[in-house]
């Protein structure tokens, strides 16, 4: 089995997401790491917007509310997408903290579910 995952392309955005489906990832997780991605990419695809802020990235993007709400561990009943907006721009660590929340979330189930397991001897 590992080497057939080691074969595996993982270029691309479907090969990722469709493994980590299929490997049990819950998907808060991969609605986050789609986050993550898209807005690494309008950084990557647009060489002005590198001065801009993560925050002026997400509001560019048409999906904005479902960005910042998988980049910053909150749940989405009662979410407010407004206020949640005028909070960042009062204090932009909300946001940076909230993707390293979800970030140490990732990794910590990662390692959980797919970690080296026990060691042999």
């Amino acid at each position: 089995m590992e080497t057939f995952v080691d074969k595996l392309p993982t270029v691309g955005r479907s090969s990722i997401r469709d493994l980590l489906e299929v490997a049990g990832c819950p998907l808060d997780r991969i609605h986050f790491l789609d986050a993550v991605r898209t807005i690494r990419n309008a950084y990557a695809h647009d060489i002005a917007a590198c001065g801009e802020t993560i925050l002026a990235m997400v509001l560019r993007d048409r999906k904005s509310r479902q960005l910042l709400l998988a980049m910053s561990s909150v749940d989405e009943i009662g979410y407010d997408y407004d206020q949640h907006v005028v909070m960042i721009m009062d204090d932009p660590s909300v946001l940076r903290f909230g993707i390293m929340i979800e970030l140490l979330q990732f990794m910590g189930m990662s390692y959980r579910q797919w970690g080296p397991g026990e060691t042999p001897g």
